[in-house]
């Protein structure tokens, strides 16, 4: 019998693949590639009329992601639809019987799948399906906007994807199917953290999880701190400092309101109180808050202008990115 299934969702470069590699070591788990299942919430609420129907003819089409230049395909490794318009049931009931068909095949009792977007239907999943077991992995702010921004991403886009997630965990992290660590405690203190993971998940740990066992087609994270033999190791990861440019990325939080909307999550925190949440300094010395405030005025009068257009479906215009 399968055992409940895991799910991880997260901000882009926040340790999630560091911790599913880990998770994935025990035999009974079945780990996947990103698959991009679970992320949709239009489909998980059933608000995507047709979508049995069409699934077949859509199933190869790169489905819209939330943001711009995020199109992924569903079941990318999978070179024939899995038949959901044959399935009795909803979309996310489907995705777990596809799943826990993947584990049998592969001698194991349950998987795991870990695609960052996930933690746009984790808010749904998490009512919809409780029985499975859903993780969040939360990573200081800065540290996310300074590798999105090397990796090009629109600066709108990597504040959402920066906020986000720090609100899903704080708005659900107290229903018992969910677990919320940091970033900074798994590099800081991996064994710990990885045990209290795996606690959650009512898995065994073992200190051998924290070797690499560089097995075929396990990726290898260079992002960990490894010894001689490869074994994670403990590390200070120090917070960045938040400059001007990270206080212009946290100005454009206003212009992704309309998705918190969209995703039925209450703005119930502001930036700086989630970073409180979570233990990170985000604050700016004196000298800078007044040196920048006013592009900071025009950053968020483009924002709401963003948030308009969107709502409106009206193209933007770029201007004080």
């Amino acid at each position: 019998m399968t055992r409940p299934g895991i799910i991880i969702g997260s901000a882009p470069s926040s340790g999630s693949t560091l911790l599913v590699t880990r998770l994935g070591r025990a035999s009974n788990i079945y780990q996947t590639d990103e698959l991009y299942i679970f992320d949709k919430p239009d489909w998980i609420a059933e608000r995507h009329p047709g979508l049995q129907e069409n699934w077949d003819k859509n199933f190869h089409r790169g489905y819209p992601a939330h943001f711009e230049h995020e199109s992924r395909l569903v079941f990318p490794y999978e070179k024939s639809a899995p038949r959901l318009a044959e399935f009795n049931g909803t979309y996310a009931e489907f995705c777990v019987s596809y799943m826990n068909e993947k584990a049998s095949e592969n001698g194991c009792g349950r998987w795991i799948e870990k695609t960052p977007t996930n933690i746009f239907s984790l808010p749904l999943l998490s009512e919809r399906l409780p029985d499975l077991r859903y993780i969040i992995i939360v990573r200081h702010p800065g540290a996310v906007l300074r590798s999105l921004s090397k990796r090009k991403f629109n600066p709108f886009i990597a504040a959402a994807r920066a906020y986000y997630p720090m609100l899903v965990a704080a708005n659900i992290s107290e229903r018992d199917n969910v677990h919320v660590l940091r970033y900074e405690d798994l590099t800081a203190n991996p064994a710990g953290t990885l045990k209290q993971a795996f606690d959650f998940i009512g898995e065994p740990f073992d200190q051998d999880y924290l070797v690499h066992g560089g097995a075929a087609g396990e990726p290898y994270v260079p992002s960990w701190q490894f010894n001689p033999s490869m074994k994670i190791v403990e590390r200070d990861d120090t917070q960045p400092a938040i400059g001007a440019e990270h206080a212009f990325h946290t100005a454009r939080f206003n212009a992704n309101a309309y998705f918190l909307d969209y995703v039925g999550i209450e703005r119930s925190f502001s930036f700086l109180q989630l970073c409180e949440v979570f233990g990170y300094d985000v604050t700016l010395d004196p000298t800078t808050a007044l040196s920048i405030k006013p592009r900071l005025k025009r950053i968020d009068a483009y924002a709401k202008y963003v948030a308009r257009s969107v709502q409106a479906r009206r193209p933007i215009r770029k201007k004080w990115q």
